[in-house]
């Protein structure tokens, strides 16, 4: 899962973070582009998220949208803010 804490204001301690908890394998990439954040794992799955931007938005659960690789993806990075590049172990 990835957890996202607000260190906003007084900085996180007593808050509850946001949990995204999409993923079925262990997390290996992570790239951020304005307010998306695009997750990929060792399953072959990626997500774009779009986390809460204010500390009190706790419905936010699901991502954006999906894609699932052939294989792990091992690198991953925001071309622009409509476009992700992966890349897998499968080349």
């Amino acid at each position: 899962d990835i957890t996202i804490w607000d260190f906003g204001g007084r900085g996180p301690a007593g808050s509850i973070p946001v949990v995204l908890g999409a993923h079925q394998g262990k997390v290996t990439q992570l790239a951020y582009h304005g307010v998306y954040l695009a997750s990929a794992d060792d399953a072959g799955q990626l997500f774009v998220w779009q986390p809460p931007q204010k500390p009190d938005d706790s419905d936010f659960t699901a991502p954006e949208w999906a894609y699932p690789a052939e294989s792990a993806i091992t690198q991953l990075t925001y071309l622009n803010e409509h476009t992700v590049f992966i890349g897998t172990a499968e080349g």
